[in-house]
Parts: C-alpha cells; sequence; structure tokens
C-alpha cells in the first residue's frame, strides 16, 4: 500500500481498536458529522445521535472484531473505499458466546487536515 491507502486503513484500525477497547467517543471520532451507518443490513441511520447509541448499545456486548483476510483499499482525489471481511466474537448478557462475520465497505472522505474520516459505513455489504 501506499502512503495515503496507509492512512486510510489507519483510520479504519483506529475506529477497530476503539471500538474493540469499549471506547465510544474515540470510535464517533473517526466518523463524519453527517455519517451513515448501517448496523442492520440496508437499514441505514444518518442522524448521529441514533448512531452514537447504536455504538453504545453494541459496545455492552463487548465486541472484539479482527480482519482474517486481506484489507483493500482504492483512492480517487479525496474520496476512499475500505473493504475487507470481519470476524466479530462478543457474549452476549445471557453468557452465550456469538459469532457473526460479513464483508465490510466503508466510504471514507480527506479532511483539510489530511486525515480520513468514515461518511459511509456499510458492514453488511455481503448482505
Amino acid at each position: 500500500m501506499n502512503h495515503q491507502e496507509l492512512n486510510v486503513l489507519a483510520t479504519i484500525k483506529r475506529m477497530t481498536n476503539a471500538f474493540n477497547q469499549g471506547e465510544l467517543e474515540a470510535v464517533m471520532a473517526q466518523y463524519e458529522t453527517q455519517a451513515a451507518v448501517a448496523f442492520e443490513p440496508n437499514q441505514w441511520i444518518h442522524c448521529r445521535k441514533t448512531i452514537s447509541e447504536c455504538f453504545k448499545e453494541a459496545l455492552a456486548i463487548k465486541p472484539t472484531f479482527t480482519y482474517p483476510g486481506t484489507h483493500k483499499v482504492t483512492i480517487a482525489g479525496d474520496i476512499a473505499t475500505h473493504t475487507a471481511n470481519w470476524v466479530m466474537n462478543a457474549i452476549l448478557p445471557s453468557g452465550e458466546a456469538i459469532q457473526e462475520s460479513g464483508l465490510s465497505v466503508a466510504t471514507l472522505r480527506k479532511q483539510d487536515s489530511g486525515n480520513w474520516l468514515i461518511v459511509i459505513d456499510n458492514p453488511h455489504a455481503d448482505k
């Protein structure tokens, strides 16, 4: 990967690490204010407050996300896509262990600062 592709990947890694650590504010810091997130297949949320509430609910089961394959990053100007398969392990309040997996496709935009932020996040792109 070139330097800009690595910068895009760094945003994804910061978001994932924050999610795995249960750090809601750090997760939200990786998203543009007007971001859209699909917490369920084909169910988009556009309201930042609701996105934050959904992430808070998801963090309650202490999920751990990994990317077992390769990360693909494509950049055109100040827009990038990140594509990767993911696996999530968590423990439900009942004590039951769960595992889910999917294909994540995220669109990011380069900010004036040079950082990349997520604009569209679809962790269910394969559904």
